[in-house]
């Protein structure tokens, strides 16, 4: 749950992940070619307004298919109506 730093009672948005994503990944994109008018998917200050937040699995939690085999993962970005 991701919530207000003003006012941590109001809940910006709930991640649901399910069992199979072990690590969660939460980052400000403001790096490299993401920055101002060369990245084109930002305004110039959007960096203020985003975090990505991406399910993951590290290097501890990493998953192995052999030929044929199967794995899901899912993950659900809540925002809350006023």
């Amino acid at each position: 749950k991701i919530e207000d730093q003003e006012t941590a009672s109001k809940t910006l948005y709930s991640i649901k992940q399910s069992n199979s994503w072990k690590d969660t990944t939460v980052y400000n994109p403001w790096l490299g070619d993401k920055q101002g008018p060369s990245y084109p998917d930002f305004d110039d200050d959007g960096y203020k307004y985003t975090i990505c937040c991406e399910p993951t699995l590290s290097k501890v939690n990493q998953v192995t298919l052999e030929s044929g085999e199967d794995w899901d993962g899912s993950q659900e970005i809540l925002i809350p109506s006023e």
